[in-house]
């Protein structure tokens, strides 16, 4: 991971001071700034590969601030760090377009566990041969172009919800099983990813609201199926 850029976006300056002074030392390249009006033209100039926002911040908070990356940019993975654990906070964090969310206080290994796993899941989707599009009932995927259509209604998608869309659009009218499905996109099946993926799995729900022809069904403690209808 040596040389990767990361964006990091905190105005606890101290706090800060330590992350950064870590992440340089592990070999990151890090844009440290304390707010993130300017973001559009940040990313312009620092490309980076992955980024890290507070969300309490001072201008426009980070919320705000991953859904203006998102207008640009929905396959560079963007952590969270909060202080804010609610429920509601954690699916904000999510349909704000985040990968991860990590609850203040965390330890840098914590930190530094979830920046490698992120990265190596963008570059093995960056890596990987582009899919045909997938036709399943009135709805095409395509994990290429990030994008769901769903009749007439067309949803761009994170790059969490391709790599579970793609786990649900192939085995329809099977049941795909809750802990192999967070085993393959988190890499374990943690409590706090549990959550996580049930946050994925109601807004890919909402997104099959608009057919005629798909539901994605919950089993209880069992996991999910996509039903033709």
């Amino acid at each position: 991971m040596e040389g990767k850029r990361i964006l990091y976006i905190e105005d606890e300056r101290s706090m800060a001071k330590i992350i950064v002074d870590m992440l340089h030392l592990k070999g990151f390249e890090v844009l440290h700034l304390e707010n993130g009006k300017d973001i559009l033209e940040i990313l312009k100039k620092f490309k980076p590969d992955l980024c890290i926002f507070d969300v309490m911040l001072p201008h426009i908070d980070g919320f705000s601030v991953a859904h203006r990356v998102r207008s640009v940019n929905t396959t560079i993975p963007i952590i969270f760090l909060t202080a804010k654990g609610l429920t509601q906070d954690v699916i904000d964090g999510f349909n704000a377009g985040a990968n991860d969310y990590i609850k203040k206080p965390f330890s840098i290994d914590e930190l530094l566990i979830r920046i490698a796993h992120q990265l190596k899941q963008s570059e093995q989707a960056a890596s990987a041969a582009p899919a045909a599009d997938r036709i399943l009932g009135d709805c095409i995927f395509s994990s290429q172009q990030y994008t769901l259509q769903v009749g007439d209604s067309i949803f761009s998608l994170s790059q969490r919800e391709v790599e579970v869309m793609s786990l649900l659009f192939q085995r329809p009218e099977e049941i795909i099983n809750r802990k192999q499905l967070l085993l393959s996109v988190w890499g374990d099946d943690s409590f706090y990813n549990s959550r996580n993926l049930d946050v994925y799995i109601r807004k890919i729900r909402t997104y099959f609201q608009a057919s005629a022809r798909i539901s994605l069904i919950t089993l209880k403690s069992v996991g999910f199926k996509v039903i033709l209808k």
